[in-house]
């Protein structure tokens, strides 16, 4: 039987403040420490910068908690799940690769970590997932299909690193789908995992957790702005949702960025792209301003990283990697 080992960087839970009035804040349930709320919002919307605060953390805890794994002799492969566009958990999961492989180096093992990219059949672009019930949630998982090779999960070492656990749906979808390929040993780890009973009585506090800093396309623009942004889909879903607001700040994105969001918006699908189509004709409409004109096909390419793009694999196992790989995202 495969071992399934759970790994968390920290426990935190809400708690009243007598000293702000009882506003509720969250806290590490370990240290009593406020748990860094505006890192983990700038995270979840693409701050390459608090991603990468946050995967020194999760790599902290993984060579502490699974040193066994971390340094096998087969290295790891970090599991990551999305459609067309990576998410923020991909990014944590690409820079966490670049520490562990960092220890693996000053200890003189030898081989490299890396992604191993599973297809997600639908994007689930409805209701915002931080804000469906424990019932909810479950029914989403269990209404995809994740397409990944046999042969790139039997018997290897698997970590599934996720930012914040709030009722484990997730992590039970992604048990339902490697355990049966018998992997050599599966991990999940966590940057948090939210206090159980709060969690499962308001799952919703999810979103209140996402959304506590950046929380419009004003915020997008800030990020964009500051030269390290990663282009995720919670993100690109904030650009679009809010065609009035986007209009108002599209002078702040450079002609580069409006064609970015336009095909990665084309590399979700037409799911996607239907749900946002007013804010995809906002900016196709600025595009023709700056321009004179607008060609469909000048929008351009959009690309992950490498280190993405090099974790995705087709049905035979192979690497997939079409076209020039933009590192600039």
């Amino acid at each position: 039987m495969t071992p399934l080992i759970y790994v968390c960087a920290s426990n935190i839970g809400l708690f009243e403040s007598a000293d702000a009035g009882n506003q509720k804040s969250v806290l590490d349930l370990r240290t009593k420490e406020p748990f860094p709320l505006q890192d983990y919002s700038s995270m979840k919307h693409g701050d390459s910068e608090c991603t990468r605060r946050f995967a020194v953390m999760a790599a902290k805890a993984i060579l502490r908690e699974v040193p066994e794994v971390a340094f096998a002799d087969s290295p790891p492969r970090f599991v990551v799940c999305f459609r067309g566009l990576p998410i923020a958990s991909t990014y944590l999961s690409s820079y966490t690769v670049e520490e562990i492989n960092k220890a693996r180096r000053g200890k003189g093992v030898t081989g490299d970590a890396d992604l191993l990219v599973v297809d997600r059949s639908s994007a689930n672009f409805g209701k915002d997932y931080a804000t469906r019930s424990l019932t909810e949630r479950e029914a989403t998982h269990k209404a995809m299909t994740y397409t990944v090779a046999e042969e790139a999960v039997f018997q290897r070492n698997l970590i599934f690193l996720d930012d914040v656990r709030i009722t484990g749906a997730t992590d039970r979808a992604i048990e339902r789908m490697l355990l049966p390929m018998r992997p050599k040993c599966l991990v999940i780890a966590h940057i948090a995992v939210f206090d159980q009973d709060q969690a499962l009585s308001n799952p919703a506090v999810e979103s209140m957790l996402n959304s506590s800093v950046i929380n419009g396309v004003e915020d997008i623009a800030t990020l964009v702005e500051s030269g390290r942004f990663d282009l995720g889909g919670r993100a690109l879903r904030m650009v679009l949702q809010d065609p009035e607001a986007l209009t108002a700040c599209l002078s702040r994105f450079p002609l580069v960025w409006l064609r970015r969001f336009i095909a990665a918006a084309d590399l979700i699908g037409e799911e996607f792209t239907e749900q946002f189509r007013e804010g995809l004709q906002v900016l196709r409409a600025a595009i023709k301003r700056r321009e004179g004109h607008y060609e469909a096909s000048q929008t351009g390419a959009f690309q992950p990283s490498a280190a993405i793009m090099l974790g995705r694999t087709n049905l035979q196992g192979q690497s997939v990697l079409q076209g020039t790989v933009c590192t600039e995202i």
